[in-house]
């Protein structure tokens, strides 16, 4: 590899980091304040409908609980749009990287980056649909959690009449400053028992997705091109899933006798969720290239 190609591969690779963690940010941040902007609405809604004596009927609480479903099904196409988009752009800037990658490298001739072409939407959908339907599950779990505090609500101001004799109206007003204190927590449970706020879960969902999307695209992109041989991206970390694979060439497909596969070192905890690794197409002089980044 000439010194010049060579420079100007880690000039590239450094380039197409720091883009990939714009487009990585700037969704994060936009799915952030979609979040916001509805779990503000939704405690407004509540607030608004619980001041109000209809609060005490069925209708009223009714109402209020269709106007926050409606926020709900906003959230969740918001949500879903920013991803998508989200993951086009990145797949978009990470096939162009791919062809640099292996022109700077030598190894793509013309043919070669006709068969890579742009990235498939077909792939991408695919790829990324579990993603998307996450977001479907966790606005669904909001809009269970709006229920569960309307239905306790309504306990609450069942037992006062049945207990005490009062008016529905009656019953509510003695238990209007009590039921504005509370409001609904939106939270998930993981298989491993921990507990997210939703907010935390989409910045979660969206910053994997988003470096899933990275590694996905470019090795599809590879993998098109007939290069079997990656390198792991080093920052120093100190994640021990992470720690061991720092440097370690792979083979995307196994065709390469001598090397972990992708699947097996995914499978030994590389690439867990918010995973800051990326991969890049190995050339026998990039190891000692890739230390000095």
């Amino acid at each position: 590899m000439q010194k010049n190609a060579l420079r100007e591969f880690k000039e590239n690779y450094v380039k197409t980091t720091l883009k990939a963690d714009v487009i990585d940010d700037a969704v994060t941040a936009q799915m952030g304040m979609a979040y916001d902007d509805a779990s503000n609405a939704i405690y407004r809604i509540l607030t608004q409908a619980r001041l109000n004596d209809s609060y005490a009927t069925k209708k009223g609480r009714d109402t209020a609980q269709v106007k926050i479903e409606k926020v709900l099904v906003n959230l969740k196409n918001k949500l879903t749009n920013t991803l998508r988009s989200g993951v086009w752009e990145m797949a978009g800037a990470m096939a162009e990287a791919a062809q640099r990658d292996l022109e700077l490298l030598g190894v793509a001739d013309e043919e070669t980056l006709k068969v890579m072409g742009p990235p498939s939407m077909g792939y991408i959908n695919t790829t990324f649909q579990d993603s998307f339907a996450h977001v479907a599950a966790q606005t669904g779990r909001m809009a269970d959690s709006v229920r569960r505090e309307l239905q306790r609500d309504t306990a609450e101001i069942s037992r006062r009449v049945a207990v005490e004799g009062l008016s529905r109206p009656q019953a509510y007003r003695a238990l209007r400053d009590k039921v504005l204190e509370r409001q609904p927590e939106f939270k998930f449970i993981d298989k491993a028992g921990k507990q997210w706020d939703s907010k935390t879960y989409f910045d979660m969902l969206s910053k994997t997705t988003m470096k899933n999307a990275m590694r996905e695209t470019y090795v599809d992109q590879l993998v098109k091109a007939k290069h079997d041989l990656v390198s792991v991206s080093r920052h120093g970390t100190k994640c021990r899933l992470c720690m061991p694979w720092e440097g370690e060439i792979l083979s995307l497909t196994g065709a390469t006798p001598g090397y972990y596969t992708l699947d097996q070192v995914k499978a030994n905890g590389l690439f867990h969720p918010r995973c800051k690794h990326r991969l890049l197409a190995y050339h026998p002089e990039i190891k000692e290239a890739l230390k000095k980044l």
